[in-house]
């Protein structure tokens, strides 16, 4: 056998070592030798078939029962094991681990805080319309980091350096005093848990620290003034009466340039990339104001011309894959030069593919799928090691995100989803993509130009420009043949300011138009949501819309508006629609079910351990969790065991409640303070925290929640029983 051989089977010999202990201690490891035996396994492929043949038959046995049992367990994550000592672990180190787990979401939640907060600086204080929960959500989102990445950085580095060794009874050793002595402090089984994690929190953080300074957000910007210059205009008049009784009025009117502003243009956050749209926003002579003064009274209207958020499309999100690589594989470097990192090392380059479609994915199972040709990278990057960019960005991808997790259509839509459904039904088309044109037409009709004709449509005396809540133009709702008998213009303007005639049901069965009577009430009025709703349906219909065919409903979306633009931000929004939005019915009475799903798991003794809630499992990705009734939210935050959580406190009847909605995916959308309505999204099942699985935990206290063993109550004697579909 020669020098090759001699190593390959030494090769081979370890990992069968390694695999053969993986077996002997699965059952009281298996998560853990369930990630060993994937990492491993990776390298396994890489030897080559005649090597392996030449393993003894009883080591080939065991690595052949080592897969079978990955694919067994692989699924079976019943809590965080970041560092993979599994049941061998003391309670210090489950606590430690827990504060690794905890300060790096608390971490990652400040700065996706950070990042929305100066994103949202662009608004104009005064003037800037509001802005709907759906696309607040969606900024969040998209300045969200997935846990899952910086805690597999954890993961790999003791992959890498520590094995399964017990990193913990050696790590405060690795401080010198006064560090080791706070560790001792709390070494005792009786220190409560809470003090355990502030004092290994402190350390967490502090060996983060150069890894957080190096993520921080970053930030460009825009000058108002690149969209036009603001004006601020007032008009009015002013009535003063002497002590005769004589009447004077000064009539006045005046405008004034507002000073340029400095608007957040883009957010980067970690391999985050957030941009929003401003538009220039006409806000027409608002409500006359009263003012008295002396004998003095003036009536005044106001006008402003501002530079706001265009909330009718949603922010931009680019995950930069291109930078995501470059940062595992060479910042790592850069940043730990130097220094010795307890919590993060360097990703191999041969390690990149196990590191995101292993490591990161057990974690986050719904962490992006991204563009990245791994074998093609590999190879580059094994040849050209001094400088791997030019490899990244030949074989990796950025990547536009538009599946928004936390999409909430219920909040987004108001009252008119069922209008969507009969609409689209009648036509013949999806409802979400009637939704979505009406949100970028009218921001669902929170535009005043949905309703107000002398907001945008009729333009001194004329016609001009788009009507009503779906933006029709003029001889597109009444028929294009009309030019024959009225002045028109090209572009679809009706020269004329009487606006019964395209309302008028016999001019648009003479000339052809596409607005419809809907609610029957003698006109078509595109002023009339009803009216408007159902013609922007079956003029979608009658352009070759087919479902399921993208090809086709862009196609007809363009008819609606020849914008390339305005096609993409359409057909976007409508799969962001329905991909993210999932219907929950709410029970009648005072409480609801907080979510749909079989009870996996009911309050009571569970073996030895009291489980003081309900467990409510139910598949997919998306299934949302909602407010079992009226109330306040009380708590808003990740919790060690909890994951995160919703605490929400109810007066009901004269009596009082606190309910509990733990495990959610991410963090909660909802803040301390916040009023809620029974019924109302709260948050998606997950399965962070110490949780087996997506589903949600949910209790109920009575008055309200000091700890699990305080105030109990049977969920079930409170709630009705959620539908398991």
């Amino acid at each position: 056998m020669d020098n090759n051989q001699d190593s390959n089977q030494s090769i081979n010999s370890d990992i069968g070592k390694k695999a053969g202990k993986g077996a002997k201690h699965l059952l009281k490891n298996g998560k853990k030798y369930a990630k060993i035996a994937k990492f491993l396994i990776s390298k396994v492929a890489a030897v080559s078939l005649k090597s392996v043949l030449g393993i003894a038959l009883p080591i080939i046995i065991i690595a052949v029962i080592v897969i079978i049992l990955v694919l067994i367990v692989i699924d079976s994550v019943t809590e965080s094991d970041f560092f993979q000592l599994g049941a061998e672990r003391t309670q210090n180190e489950k606590v430690f681990e827990e504060s690794v787990n905890s300060v790096i979401r608390v971490e990652l939640q400040k700065g996706t805080n950070d990042a929305y907060s100066e994103m949202m600086t662009g608004q104009n204080p005064v003037h800037q319309p509001a802005l709907s929960a759906e696309w607040t959500s969606a900024l969040k989102e998209s300045l969200t980091v997935s846990p899952g990445f910086p805690l597999s950085m954890v993961q790999y580095r003791n992959m890498k350096v520590r094995g399964v060794k017990h990193w913990y009874k050696n790590f405060y050793k690795l401080y010198s005093s006064p560090y080791e002595q706070d560790f001792d402090d709390v070494e005792d089984e009786n220190t409560p848990v809470e003090e355990k994690m502030n004092v290994y929190s402190k350390y967490v953080k502090k060996e983060w620290q150069p890894i957080l300074e190096d993520t921080a957000p970053e930030y460009t910007y825009v000058n108002s003034a690149d969209y036009g210059d603001e004006w601020s205009h007032i008009k009015g008049e002013t009535a003063c009466v002497d002590e005769e009784g004589n009447e004077t009025v000064t009539e006045f009117e005046n405008t004034t340039k507002i000073e340029p502003r400095k608007l957040t243009k883009t957010a980067h956050y970690w391999y985050n990339l957030s941009e929003i749209e401003y538009t220039f926003l006409d806000t027409g002579w608002l409500e006359p104001v009263t003012s008295s003064s002396g004998n003095c009274t003036t009536v005044s209207q106001s006008r402003y011309e501002v530079v706001v958020i265009d909330g009718s499309v949603l922010p931009e999100h680019t995950i930069l894959t291109q930078d995501m690589i470059i940062f595992l594989v060479e910042k790592l470097k850069e940043i730990g030069k130097g220094k010795k990192s307890f919590f993060w090392y360097p990703v191999n380059y041969a390690d990149v593919e196990f590191f995101i479609e292993d490591l990161v994915r057990t974690i986050d199972p719904d962490f992006p799928k991204l563009d990245i040709n791994y074998k093609k990278l590999k190879s580059c990057m094994k040849k050209n090691k001094r400088d791997i960019t030019p490899c990244v960005l030949e074989h990796v991808g950025n990547h536009i995100n538009t599946d928004f997790k936390n999409f909430n259509a219920s909040q987004f839509m108001g009252d008119y989803m069922s209008l969507y459904k009969e609409a689209a039904e009648a036509c013949g088309i999806d409802w979400f993509v009637l939704a979505a044109v009406h949100g970028v037409e009218t921001n669902y009709s929170k535009d005043p130009v949905a309703t107000d004709p002398s907001k945008g449509s009729v333009v001194n005396g004329e016609l001009i420009g788009a009507v009503g809540h779906f933006q029709f133009m003029p001889l597109t709702w009444v028929g294009w043949g009309i030019s024959k008998d009225f002045p028109t213009t090209p572009k679809g303007n009706l020269l004329v300011d009487d606006l019964s005639i395209i309302t008028s049901l016999p001019n648009i069965s003479k000339y052809k138009g596409y607005g419809l009577d809907a609610n029957k009430d003698g006109k078509a009025d595109p002023w009339d949501v009803v009216d408007a709703a159902y013609s922007a349906a079956c003029y979608l219909g009658a352009n070759g819309y087919k479902s399921g065919n993208e090809a086709s409903i862009r196609k007809a979306i363009q008819r609606y508006n020849h914008s390339s633009s305005y096609v993409n931000k359409v057909y976007n929004l409508a799969m962001s629609i329905n991909g993210g939005f999932s219907e929950i019915p709410v029970a009648e009475g005072t409480f609801t079910y907080p979510a749909i799903g079989r009870i996996s798991s009911p309050y009571g003794y569970r073996g030895n351990v009291f489980h003081y809630g309900v467990d409510i499992a139910s598949g997919g990705k998306h299934v949302p969790i909602v407010a079992a009734a009226d109330g306040v939210v009380s708590r808003s935050e990740y919790h060690y065991s909890y994951g995160n959580v919703v605490f929400i406190k109810h007066n009901l009847n004269g009596k009082t409640y606190e309910t509990v909605y733990a495990h959610m995916r991410d963090f909660p959308p909802v803040k301390v303070g916040e009023k809620v309505t029974k019924g109302q999204t709260i948050g998606t099942m997950g399965t962070t925290g110490d949780s087996t699985g997506i589903h949600l935990h949910f209790e109920v206290h009575s008055p309200y929640y000091v700890k699990q063993v305080t105030y109990p109550l049977n969920p079930l004697t409170i709630i009705p029983k959620p539908p398991t579909q």
